[in-house]
C-alpha cells in the first residue's frame, strides 16, 4: 500500500522563506543574559550540538524560563527523558555492588 501526500500538503518552501522564518524566530528569542539564549539557539541550528538543540527546544517550549524546564510535566514529549536539569541515574556494572 503506497502512501500519497495530498496536493495541498505538497507545497514547497523556498530557501529564502526558510531563512526569513528562522530570522524572525531568532528575533523573538529574549535577549536575556547578554544574548545567551540567542547564542544557544545559533549553536543548536548549526546541527553540531545535540545538547544545545535539546536545551534550546525545551527552553523555547517553556517560554525561555529555565526553572520551568525542570518542572516539565509533558511526559509524552520525546525530549522528556533527556531534558536539561535531570540527574542521570548511573547504572552499575554487573561486578559493582550498590
Amino acid at each position: 500500500m503506497e502512501r500519497t501526500i495530498p496536493e495541498s500538503a505538497q507545497q514547497t518552501i523556498s530557501q529564502d522563506e526558510v531563512s526569513e522564518i528562522r530570522r524572525q524566530h531568532r528575533a523573538s528569542i529574549p535577549g536575556l543574559h547578554h544574548g545567551a539564549y540567542q547564542r544557544l539557539w545559533d549553536k543548536a541550528m548549526t546541527g553540531r550540538s545535540l545538547r544545545a538543540a535539546v536545551r534550546s527546544k525545551c527552553l523555547d517550549c517553556m517560554c525561555w524560563q529555565p526553572g520551568e524546564v525542570k518542572l516539565c510535566t509533558c511526559v509524552a514529549c520525546p525530549l522528556f527523558p533527556c531534558r536539561p536539569g535531570q540527574r542521570r541515574k548511573r547504572t552499575l556494572a554487573p561486578f559493582e555492588t550498590p
